[in-house]
């Protein structure tokens, strides 16, 4: 296990490193309240530990388009989740400060998912006739 979490790691951007730890304290705190509190919703919890853990695999070194795009799209459903567990009366048991944290860090998810799904998708595009240099003759 220890050796899947030092290969996941991102090691070449420290933003992404710290959101991969955010992402890991996040799926503890998930996972500790669906298991100690007989009355936390797997649907709201679950969910949440999912994009965590979907999110710190997508935020990693080498990840394929498909994790990182998935990644941004269940941040944007978690996002969407938490809204209606706001503004619902009754429908969240979570405070209002812990979601609204929790907000936060889907939406700088999502953001630095697409971000990294561009980079991505611009590194394996070939470069254009536009964009190379030209040769001497």
């Amino acid at each position: 296990m220890y050796r899947w979490f030092t290969s996941t790691f991102n090691s070449k951007n420290r933003f992404y490193a710290g959101l991969q730890v955010v992402n890991l304290a996040a799926l503890g705190a998930a996972g500790f309240t669906l298991l100690t509190n007989p009355e936390a919703s797997l649907a709201e919890f679950g969910l949440d530990a999912l994009t965590h853990a979907l999110s710190y695999v997508a935020l990693s070194d080498s990840q394929s388009l498909v994790a990182e795009f998935g990644s941004t799209a269940v941040n944007l459903i978690r996002l969407g989740a938490i809204y209606a567990g706001m503004t619902t009366a009754g429908c969240s048991e979570v405070p209002v400060a812990v979601a609204a944290v929790d907000a936060l860090v889907h939406l700088v998810n999502s953001g630095a998912s697409l971000i990294k799904f561009a980079d991505s998708a611009a590194e394996a595009a070939p470069p254009s006739p536009l964009q190379t240099a030209p040769t001497a003759k």
